[in-house]
């Protein structure tokens, strides 16, 4: 592949190659201090198809599972379910202030406790 008379595949590959080294190494200047986990979350970044708050929540909750924290994982599943019997097919231009007031009220008036809608809330909030 180093030859210069490379031609087709292989040269198509060398390419390929060379973008990617240089692209690490972009990522390796770009760091303060090197550790393979920093690179590798730089180098690597998740790509995760967020289309709506579904999709978040469940992204989430999987690696919640993933990482065994198995009762933070159901409590985002109540309140992703809890959002959704408020107002179904939910967005993220949806939350407004005015949506989570009404929520807050709704959730309220089914009888729920003001710390179960903090606790469902604080779900929004992660990345």
């Amino acid at each position: 592949m180093k030859e210069n008379n490379v031609r087709g595949e292989l040269k198509k590959t060398n390419l390929a190659l060379s973008e990617i080294q240089i692209n690490a190494q972009k990522c390796c200047d770009s760091l303060e201090s090197f550790s393979f986990i920093k690179f590798e979350e730089l180098f690597f970044p998740k790509k995760v198809a967020i289309i709506n708050l579904q999709s978040a929540f469940d992204s989430y909750i999987n690696e919640l599972k993933e990482n065994g924290q198995i009762g933070t994982a159901i409590s985002y599943s109540c309140a992703c379910v809890s959002l959704h019997k408020f107002k179904a097919g939910l967005k993220f231009e949806h939350l407004t202030l005015e949506f989570l007031r009404n929520y807050e009220r709704w959730f309220l008036a089914e009888g729920n406790s003001i710390t179960t809608v903090g606790i469902y809330m604080r779900s929004l909030r992660q990345p």
